[in-house]
This record gives structure tokens, sequence and C-alpha cells, in this order.
């Protein structure tokens, strides 16, 4: 009876294992995808920004629908008429296309189609997280610490974090000695 309990113990410890593996690798590639979008990103913005355009507010506008965008015109408006200040902002006419500043179609073209890229590669970002939050909440959910599973996560995406970690265990190991600090493991 006690080698059946044994057997049991060990298999289920074989599969907890196993679905540790298996979600930590999937968060490890997925944390990977999002390094990967994060540097596509980096190098779209530069390459708007070089080009003199209005980067951030861009890709603000761009995630916003319509409407709020049309309601941030018309009360940066009446903002400007209450203060007597002037303020150029026109009502937004998405249907009719607009020259800025002597910007060729050419230009707000690539405009238009950087600024989309950006927004989906954002998207992207923010649904791959999710898909990670996920993971994680199962993990919690059948009882791993998620504190130490992140750890776990940063090590395998970084070799080099490994080395540091015991570095500083070792480091804690001799301040705590010669503090007569008793570990935990031998109190």
């Amino acid at each position: 009876m006690e080698d059946q309990v044994e057997n049991i113990e060990e298999e289920t410890n074989s599969n907890t294992q196993a679905v540790l593996r298996d979600v930590v690798n999937e968060i490890v590639d997925e944390e990977k995808r999002i390094q990967d979008l994060k540097v596509d990103r980096k190098q779209f913005v530069a390459e708007m920004k070089s080009r003199g355009l209005p980067t951030s507010e861009l890709i603000t506008v761009a995630k916003q629908d319509d409407a709020k965008v049309t309601e941030k015109s018309e009360n940066l408006l009446k903002a400007g008429a209450i203060l007597g200040r002037t303020v150029i902002a026109d009502i937004a006419e998405f249907d009719k296309p607009i020259l800025v500043g002597g910007m060729t179609e050419l230009e707000r073209d690539f405009a238009q189609k950087r600024t989309k890229t950006i927004t989906e590669i954002d998207d992207e970002v923010s649904e791959t997280r999710n898909t990670i939050n996920k993971h994680y909440a199962d993990l919690k959910g059948i009882g791993f610490d998620i504190q130490i599973t992140k750890q776990m996560v940063k090590f395998k995406l970084n070799p080099k974090a490994v080395a540091a970690h015991k570095e500083k265990t070792l480091l804690m190991e001799t301040y705590m000695t010669a503090l007569s600090i008793v570990p935990l493991a031998e109190g």
C-alpha cells in the first residue's frame, strides 16, 4: 500500500513539474515575442520622429474613436474662446483627407501606415500580456508561487541573472554568518 502511495506521489510530482515546465516555457516564448514587438515599435517610432512627425500625438489620436477626437477638438476650441486665446484646432472630419503643413500625400500615407502598425503592435503586446497573466493565474490556481515562477521566467529569459542571483545569495549568507543570524533551515 505504501508503495502505491509513493508511486502516486511520484507521478503527481512528475505531472506537476511537466505542467510548470510547459507553462513557463509558453510564458518565456510570449515574453520573447513582446521583446521583439517592442524593438519593432521603437524602430517605427524613431523613424517617424526622424521625419518630424508628431508621433506620440498620432498614436494617441489613433487609439481613440472618432467621436472622442471630435469632442476633444470642440472642447479645445471652447477652452480657447473662454480664455481669449487662439487655439488652432479644427473639428475633425474623418472622411476628408487633409494635407498638413505642406505634407505630401505620400508622407501622409507613410504616417498613417506607421501609426496603424504601432497601434497594432501595442494591441498585440496587450493581448500577449493578458495571456501571460492568465497563465500565471492558472499556475496560482494549482498552487504555484507566482513570485518564484516569475523569477524562473526571468532566469530562462536571461541566464546571466542566475549567476547574479547565486552571487547575491552567497553574499546574504556571508552577512548572515557575520551577524550570527541562523538560516531557517539550520535553526
